[in-house]
């Protein structure tokens, strides 16, 4: 699994608890494997992948308490509790994002799907593992795949019909006798996003902040999650010196991530958290430098706007101290952003 120091050389030691090299003999990974064939469907749902790592953990009733809660009347059943594997796709050591097999009940049995999840938990991709209705083609074709590519929990749960169990296939292509088991697929894809959420969210995380961590500092090679940054004392400071409240940035869900090099020499700190702009809340990112300067700024998916980005893209280069610096809504964040940061590098 990853662990609080996270070293992208020694990755697949940190992470997995089994590591398979793609064409590797996968003999020791049977016990655990949710895949049935872990190399062939991790290279067809990331080819670009030059490597994988599996994680496993165990789903048990508290996780099923928690999908009911939030997607009923939809359930996990008896028999989708125990232990469980979540595999990363990887390429040059660094994560491209997650596979996840789970089962889902049919007409016809069980119904197995090997789901890709990019980094931010969307769907990337799926395949059958196991289907015994006449219509599995028409469920495996590219013309329906496609209608979950990219799609995130909230835009799958759009999908659903009023009775919160059935696909609606509105504007879809579909033949009508394969509607039931178009609708488990959805039931599934929902399933598969909260349970990796619920029960893997910790290595999400990390994963998460080593590809951010990597894209703004080239030397970066490790990354250690600071849990618990925001503290009482550090909003208290950040109120005193920006004389402002309520800016938009979300610290009660930020994260907050150092980066080291290879040396183990710091290098700055990746901060994330929800920022209201525009009245929506946007999955901001913002990278800075033991200097305090940024080095890069993004958002998770994309801005609401191409002049909102350049107006955060301006902040690139610049330090932030003090709020007589701040010209604009996106400088007072980049502000914040900062100081929180720098409170946290310098303990």
């Amino acid at each position: 699994m990853f662990t609080r120091h996270l070293s992208v050389p020694h990755l697949v030691g940190a992470l997995v608890t089994l590591m398979l090299v793609a064409g590797a003999d996968t003999s020791t990974a049977q016990a655990y494997c949710s895949l049935r064939d872990p190399v062939a469907s991790i290279n067809k749902l990331f080819p670009e992948a030059d490597n994988y790592k599996s994680i496993v953990r165990v789903v048990d009733q508290s996780v099923r308490k928690q999908v009911s809660r939030e997607l009923p009347p939809n359930t996990l059943h008896f028999g989708e509790l125990g232990r469980h594997t979540l595999y990363v796709a990887v390429k040059n050591n660094l994560p491209l994002g997650f596979v996840h097999s789970r089962s889902e009940q049919s007409q016809w049995g069980l119904v197995e799907v090997a789901w890709a999840l990019d980094l931010n938990l969307n769907i990337k991709d799926f395949h059958m593992q196991r289907c015994r209705s006449s219509q599995c083609k028409s469920v495996a074709a590219i013309e329906f795949r496609k209608n979950f590519f990219g799609k995130s929990y909230a835009e799958l749960k759009h999908m659903l019909a009023d009775d919160s169990l059935s696909l609606d296939t509105t504007g879809m292509t579909l033949p009508a006798k394969a509607e039931p088991l178009a609708s488990a697929i959805l039931r599934c894809g929902l399933k598969t996003t909260l349970v990796t959420q619920y029960v893997w969210g910790a290595e999400v995380a990390e994963a998460q902040m080593l590809a951010r961590a990597r894209q703004a500092f080239n030397a970066a090679t490790n990354v250690e999650l600071v849990p618990d940054f925001y503290t009482t004392v550090t909003a208290q400071d950040l109120a005193h010196k920006t004389s402002n409240s309520g800016i938009g940035i979300h610290f009660e869900h930020a994260q907050l991530a150092k980066a080291y090099d290879r040396q183990g020499q710091l290098l700055g700190a990746v901060f994330h958290a929800p920022h209201t702009i525009d009245g929506q809340a946007y999955p901001v990112w913002w990278a800075i430098d033991k200097a305090a300067a940024i080095t890069r700024v993004a958002s998770d998916g994309g801005w609401p706007t191409a002049q909102v980005g350049e107006v955060f893209d301006a902040t690139i280069g610049r330090s932030f101290s003090t709020s007589q610096q701040c010209a604009n809504r996106a400088e007072l964040m980049a502000l914040e952003a900062t100081l929180a940061t720098m409170a946290s590098l310098k303990q």
